[in-house]
Order: C-alpha cells, then sequence, then structure tokens
C-alpha cells in the first residue's frame, strides 16, 4: 500500500476468499493508515445488497450526498 494514504481515501485492497488461497483487489475505504508500520485499516466496499445486513453492514442508499471533511 501506498504511505501516502489518508483516512477517506478509495483504494484497490486485496480481498481474501474463505479459502484463504485465492483473492482479488476490491474497492476499499481507508479508516485508519498506521505510518509507522505501513499498514491500512480498511473498510470494503460492494454494491452487492445483502437480503439480511449484519451487525456491522453500513447502507449508503442511492443519492446520499457526499460530506468533504
Amino acid at each position: 500500500m501506498n504511505e501516502d494514504l489518508r483516512k477517506g481515501d478509495i483504494v484497490l485492497a486485496p480481498l481474501s476468499y474463505s479459502d484463504l488461497v485465492n483473492k482479488k483487489l476490491s474497492p476499499s475505504l481507508v479508516l485508519y493508515h498506521d505510518e509507522d508500520v505501513m499498514q491500512p485499516t480498511v473498510a470494503y466496499i460492494s454494491s452487492k445488497i445483502p437480503a439480511r445486513p449484519g451487525a456491522y453492514d453500513i447502507l449508503v442508499p442511492l443519492g446520499t450526498p457526499a460530506v468533504n471533511s
């Protein structure tokens, strides 16, 4: 990952499948970036809406305005 990452950046990050062998790049939101160890904390972004969203799923309705911070 890039050392210039900041909270709020959108990046492509490797997402491992449940078999922990295969992976793909997935769009992700940077939540935190520890510059000392060059390790970001990210939340994966998906356009698929689960039938029953989990406790930690956040749904963003279409047309939600962007907020600049």
